[in-house]
């Protein structure tokens, strides 16, 4: 049994952070579908708020933080590119 526990903890050391917060939703999701009723809305609510603002994040922030980093990119080598071309003239 000792066993099984340290393989589950090794394993959960390997998953990443997204994974990790799913897991977790998805165990208040479970919570609130078998709890009785004064706790069950919010419980549901919660894990779908947590399922929702990741997908948010990962839809928008990200693809955001990804572009803005493009653009400064792209920009740092147009400033060389006319640099250079000074340079030669």
């Amino acid at each position: 049994m000792k066993n099984f526990f340290n393989f589950i903890s090794w394993n959960w050391k390997k998953f990443e952070t997204w994974q990790k917060i799913y897991i977790f939703a998805m165990f208040i999701q479970l919570a609130g579908w078998i709890s009785p009723d004064p706790y069950s809305i919010p419980l549901i609510a919660i894990g779908l708020t947590i399922i929702l603002s990741s997908m948010v994040k990962w839809f928008v922030w990200d693809s955001i933080k990804t572009s803005w980093k493009n653009y400064n990119k792209e920009k740092s080598q147009l400033f060389d590119t006319i640099k250079q071309s000074d340079l030669k003239s």
